[in-house]
């Protein structure tokens, strides 16, 4: 089973996640065997789990959100009992609980045995509050979760709902009280920040989104200064910050439009569909 497990592993990071796949379902095969053998062995149960919340993810990379959600599931109604036998399982079942409500928003799907997505994530982040509580090297994880709730109240609500404007307000106070900040942290820090900028201005709240995509651009500054490609992102952070700055009548919109132009420009074709207007525009200048 480790064989396949690192395989598999192997595979998604080279980006070739179909057929990590393949691995992936050799190991869960070989995990099940094992617990069927002996349904009783916690460790068994445990790593039949991690390997199910892993394919989980790895079928998000497929688009398969159906089979993922299946997975997640699974996955979560064998860490639920584990969790009650051990609290040191309680971070695991929530990022399961917070991945079956991320699965099942973006497939559409309202299944009365897996539950409502909505409640799910809502779960998993009052897990994580409760766990924070006794255990702040948790915070990460509980600025994590607050991310996906967002996403999953943003996927079935649409933009700029008072709930995912919340959420993703939530996310973002989070991140910033961590200090500084790398790797999956600051990528999410920074798509929550964009998150709630676009938030902020489907309801023409000009001041959060000034903030908010200030926020953005800063965090995505610091992704494009650490070799993370994330240039069209920090393109429309700029952006955000200068349609808010204007609504607000602060004369620095105008070098924060430079800016954006500028990035823009920097852009490789083709360019994504909400961008490629404003390139257009500078076309024909």
């Amino acid at each position: 089973m480790n064989e396949n497990v690192a395989r598999a592993e192997e595979l998604r990071a080279q980006g070739r996640p179909r057929e990590a796949q393949e691995f992936a379902d050799r190991a869960i095969a070989a995990a099940e065997a094992i617990v069927a053998q002996d349904p009783a062995d916690a460790q068994a149960r445990w790593v039949l789990a991690g390997q199910l919340y892993n394919r989980a993810s790895l079928r998000s990379e497929l688009d398969d959100y159906a089979a993922g959600a299946a997975d997640a599931w699974q996955s979560l109604t064998l860490y639920e009992p584990l969790a009650a036998e051990s609290p040191q399982h309680l971070p695991t079942c929530a990022d399961a609980r917070a991945r079956l409500a991320w699965m099942l928003a973006n497939a559409g799907l309202a299944d009365a045995d897996m539950g409502s997505p909505r409640d799910h994530a809502a779960q998993a982040v009052a897990t994580y509050e409760r766990l924070v509580a006794d255990d702040p090297a948790l915070r990460p994880d509980l600025a994590r979760v607050h991310y996906l709730h967002a996403e999953v109240l943003r996927i079935l609500e649409g933009e700029g709902t008072p709930a995912s404007v919340a959420a993703y307000a939530a996310c973002v106070r989070e991140y910033q009280s961590l200090g500084p900040l790398t790797g999956n942290s600051l990528r999410l820090c920074a798509d929550g920040a964009l998150r709630l900028a676009y938030g902020y201005a489907a309801n023409d709240a000009h001041t959060g989104q000034r903030d908010a995509a200030r926020e953005a651009m800063d965090r995505f500054a610091e992704l494009l200064n650490q070799g993370v490609g994330a240039h069209a992102h920090y393109a429309r952070a700029i952006l955000l910050l200068s349609d808010a700055q204007a609504a607000l009548g602060d004369p620095e919109w105008e070098q924060s439009w430079v800016d954006f132009e500028y990035v823009l420009s920097q852009l490789p074709a083709p360019l994504p569909a909400d961008l490629a207007p404003f390139k257009e525009q500078l076309k024909r200048r």
